[in-house]
């Protein structure tokens, strides 16, 4: 039932209400004004570095995201449709910022029947290839499934279910955007990756290993290139396959029963439909009157800020910084399973 409430919040806060017509405008601005104006909102969400075992940013900064003049001492400013058109700033490493109108308040479901499906559909938060350049080779196993989500709250929810029943999963989601950005060209790295690249030893191997996955520990794998902004809430209900079997229905029943009642929560109005005359019947009939989420309560639900992203390995962003070149192959290999 938290869930309910937040969707519930979430969908009707100043995020979800009408949107403002959509029409912006950037130009170039000069000193006086780039220092009085703030930041695009979320601007320090790209180029942070991003963990794809958790899923996870890691709240390390890759790039500086603080810098915004160029070198003839101008900016690039934009006004926000969402903030009343003021006019804000770009740091100089964000390119193609956008305002968007992507927001409803329709609920989508699905059902995983596994903990690795969790895991995959955690990963698929990522929009582009994570493998790229790693050149990972694994005989007779899928390393996205071994890695990309594996340490996830979500995945993590399910292997602790699954460890001590039979259990399925039903997943749903609500998000909005509002911005949509991207990193510019061979943007400048922060002064703590910098220091840290210099500090790592020169060959990789047993007696440095420790210095290398303390970087990764710090920095991520990986770090975030592009990203769309808003808001998600996402609810999983672990459901015991032996309780949904001796109520009479199916997963799919029963995932639509749920999504129903989320949907009504929602909006502020029941659905008048067939499902929901069968499903209002089935809980009076199975769940003594209580609803399917008081009923099926046992329950992870995450939100956040970004809705999707792109992300490079962190061996690319170390190639951008003028250093041994065989270092950039070392932080390649201590990423490989």
């Amino acid at each position: 039932m938290w869930l309910i409430l937040v969707l519930l919040s979430f969908a009707t806060s100043t995020f979800c209400q009408t949107h403002p017509q959509l029409t912006y405008a950037c130009r170039t601005a000069k000193k006086p004004e780039c220092d009085k104006v703030h930041f695009v909102p979320g601007h320090n969400l790209i180029g942070q570095g991003f963990d794809i075992v958790t899923m996870k940013q890691t709240r390390a900064h890759l790039l500086d995201l603080q810098k915004y003049s160029t070198e003839d001492n101008t900016c690039t400013v934009c006004h926000n449709p969402y903030m009343n058109k003021a006019w804000q700033k770009l740091p100089l490493a964000m390119v193609d910022w956008r305002p968007q109108s992507s927001c409803s308040r329709k609920i989508s479901s699905e059902v995983s029947r596994s903990s690795t499906s969790l895991a995959e559909e955690a990963a698929s938060e990522v929009k582009n290839d994570w493998e790229a350049g790693l050149e990972l080779h694994h005989k007779g196993v899928d390393a996205k499934l071994v890695m990309a989500g594996s340490q996830s709250q979500v995945a993590q929810f399910g292997k602790n279910k699954a460890s001590t029943d039979r259990y399925s999963f039903i997943k749903h989601h609500l998000s909005c955007v509002y911005y949509s950005f991207r990193l510019s060209h061979l943007p400048l790295l922060s002064k703590d990756l910098r220091r840290a690249l210099k500090a790592l030893p020169p060959t990789y191997d047993a007696s440095t290993q420790a210095h290398y996955r303390r970087l990764i520990s710090i920095y991520g794998t990986h770090y975030i290139n592009q990203a769309d902004v808003g808001g998600q809430v996402q609810e999983v209900n672990a459901i015991k396959t032996c309780q949904i079997s001796m109520d009479g229905m199916s997963m799919d029943e029963l995932k639509d029963c749920l999504s129903i009642e989320a949907s009504a929560a929602v909006t502020g109005k029941a659905e008048a439909s067939a499902k929901f005359s069968a499903c209002k019947e089935q809980s009076q009939k199975s769940n003594k009157g209580e609803s399917f989420h008081q009923t099926f309560n046992e329950k992870s639900w995450e939100v956040s800020c970004i809705t999707g992203i792109s992300i490079a390995g962190i061996y690319s962003c170390a190639q951008m910084f003028v250093y041994p070149g065989r270092n950039c192959e070392l932080l390649a290999l201590i990423l490989k399973i």
